[in-house]
Formats: C-alpha cells, structure tokens, sequence
C-alpha cells in the first residue's frame, strides 16, 4: 500500500460555510492558509482574511487534479458545498481520500476514529508535540496531523526502517496477547502470514510431527503485539497458553501451571472464557466422533444447532 505522491492535505473549519482553510503539500509544509471575511468570528483576524469567492477560486487552482485528503471528507466536503453554493461559483470535481476511512479499513478495532483520538493511539507528533486537544478544530492544525496520519497509515514501514529500535506500537504497549489495543495492520503483515500459515499447517499435520515458529526481535519492537494480532485472528476456534518467561528458576513448573490457569481464564471477546469455550468444542467432537448409527434424534439436533457455535 503506498501514497501517490500528488496529493494535498486539506482541513475546513466551519458549519454552514467555510470559517477557514489550510492546505499542506505532500512534503508537509503549509501550501495554503485563509480565514474568511464574511465569518463573524474571524473579526480579529488580520492576516489571511479574504472573501469567501477568492478563497474557493484559489483552492480550485490549488487543486490542480492532485488528490484531497481529508480527514473526515463527509464534512469538509459539505462545508465546501454551501460555501460554493453561497458564493454562485462552480466547484471543481475532486479525487478524494478520508484518513477516517482509511483508519476503519487498515486500523483493526478502536473505540474512536477521530483525528484526536488516532493520533494519540499511534503516537503523532508535529513540530515534536502530540495532539492537543484545545488546538482541534482549527484548519491549519487539523491538517498538519491530517497529514501525518496519511502517511503512517500508507507507508508503515517507513518508520520502522528510521528507527529500527523503535516501538512502532510506543503508545499502547501490550502486555499480553488477550489485551485489545489498536493495531495497524499492514505492519509486520508479512510475519503475521507466516504465522497463520504455521498455525494451519500445525493443524493440518495429522502425524502430530513436531513443528512451531520462533519469534524474535530487540526489546519493544512489537512482539507480543504481533502475538495480539494472532490471538484477535484465531482465539474464536483455538486456544492460546501465553506463558512469560519465569524469574524464578526453581519453580518453573508451578509458573507454567500457574500461567496455563490464567490463560483459560481469559475471555473471548468477552463473553466465554478460553476453558469454556475449550470443553464447547471438546464436547461437540466427542458426539460428532460418536458412530451414527448410535446418534439419536437429540444428538443429531445438538450436533445440527451446534456447529456454527458450540
């Protein structure tokens, strides 16, 4: 997945019709900037105030067929439609990219895709700060992080090759594989197929030859959350013992036993445990093995009601 390189960044601020604008090319820097005159609150303005038409005449020159990215396009580009309408000018057709679309699409589950909220999630920065939210809602602010966001979401692995000792996950450091933290799931997408293609060949191996995958990496580079991504992947149908190293070399055996318990303990996206849900399938395949000529017509209908979900 890579960014085209002829793309502006675009953030609108205002209701019924544009308050201001700014646009950022697509090596970062502030391309364009206006607040307009006809809106009450920018009275006190002095820089970059114009009238609304030269505003929408110069963003359609500055749009130039490269591609818009907004943050939230549903918005701005309403936003753009009544002030283009107020103005009696025509707007030009624009290609258009929504990060917060992106976010839902490349991003696995978040509690908000907002601009505030991802940023923090994936430890933006601009001019070395992160999100602050007193700031949100002004244009040129919007689209500064608009712009980092695009970029870690099309380029991932970017950020990786800059700083190989780097956390690409420093703001939602997972301790264990059942925690739920936003992910981002082109990165180490190749090392997560090779995992799931171990994984199913493990299950496929009816010789139960010996087989596994060792996973390593410096510290903080994202293995338990990879582990994470494995476990939102496979736990509706398999089972996972996630056993930390131990401290404690004269009790390794009651660490792991220990380990296991909590382990089954965990919850499948809430609602059954692993052990729950580990005796469901066990209980199903014992009745399923049975030969059918001894199933009766209640363990047809149990097997029949129970194999989507057991």
């Amino acid at each position: 997945m890579q960014s085209s390189k002829n793309f502006i960044v675009v953030d609108t601020a205002g209701k019924n019709q544009l308050r201001e604008i700014a646009v950022i090319d697509c090596n970062g820097k502030l391309e364009y900037e206006a607040f307009s005159e006809e809106y009450p609150e920018n009275y006190r303005i002095t820089l970059n105030k114009k009238p609304l038409k030269e505003i929408l005449i110069d963003f359609n020159n500055l749009v130039n067929h490269r591609v818009v990215v907004f943050h939230n396009a549903k918005h701005d580009l309403q936003v753009l439609k009544k002030s283009y309408k107020k103005v009696g000018i025509k707007a030009n057709k624009l290609k258009h990219i929504c990060t917060y679309q992106l976010a839902q699409n490349f991003l696995l589950k978040s509690t908000s895709y907002s601009l505030e909220n991802l940023s923090k999630q994936l430890n933006i920065k601009v001019n070395n700060k992160y999100f602050n939210s007193s700031m949100a809602h002004h244009a040129r602010y919007d689209a500064e992080f608009t712009y980092q966001l695009y970029c870690k979401i099309m380029n991932p692995r970017i950020t990786i090759a800059q700083s190989q000792k780097a956390n690409p996950f420093n703001s939602n450091r997972v301790d264990n594989p059942f925690q739920h933290h936003l992910d981002l799931s082109s990165i180490y997408q190749e090392q997560f197929q090779t995992l799931i293609l171990a994984v199913n060949d493990i299950k496929s191996d009816f010789n139960n030859q010996s087989k596994g995958v060792v996973v390593t990496g410096e510290p903080g580079m994202g293995k338990t959350h990879l582990m994470m991504r494995l476990a939102k992947e496979k736990l509706k149908v398999n089972r996972l013992l996630f056993i930390r190293q131990p401290n404690n070399s004269d009790a390794v055996i009651y660490h792991i036993y220990n380990r296991i318990l909590e382990s089954l303990a965990e919850r499948v996206e809430g609602e059954y445990t692993q052990l729950q849900h580990l005796l469901a399938h066990s209980f199903i395949k014992l009745i399923d093995n049975l030969d059918s000529s001894e199933l009766t017509k209640k363990d047809e209908d149990i097997i029949a009601f129970t194999i989507d979900n057991p």
